[in-house]
């Protein structure tokens, strides 16, 4: 079974890092995004998101519209859990 995901090839620093650390990195990144309230953690996240966003060299435009699809559906259910 091949799953293909075409953000996952390419020739940039962030595609030649290790899995490993690629999946270290996103665990703790996820648990200090999801665990916070302080605006400044929030802000300096979002920056580092979208500055590994573009050392990556992905398509913004396919990168946005798939976070406009995922956000959607979170947004759509987001009444069956009170």
């Amino acid at each position: 079974m091949n799953i293909v995901e075409p953000f996952a090839y390419g020739n940039s620093f962030v595609h030649r890092l290790d899995p490993r650390v690629k999946i270290i990195t996103a665990a703790l990144y996820s648990i200090v995004v999801a665990l916070t309230y302080e605006l400044t953690i929030l802000f300096v996240s979002a920056v580092s998101a979208l500055a590994i966003l573009v050392a990556a060299r992905l398509p913004l435009k396919k990168v946005f519209w798939r976070l406009i699809v995922v956000n959607g559906f979170i947004l759509s259910h987001r009444d069956a859990y009170p």
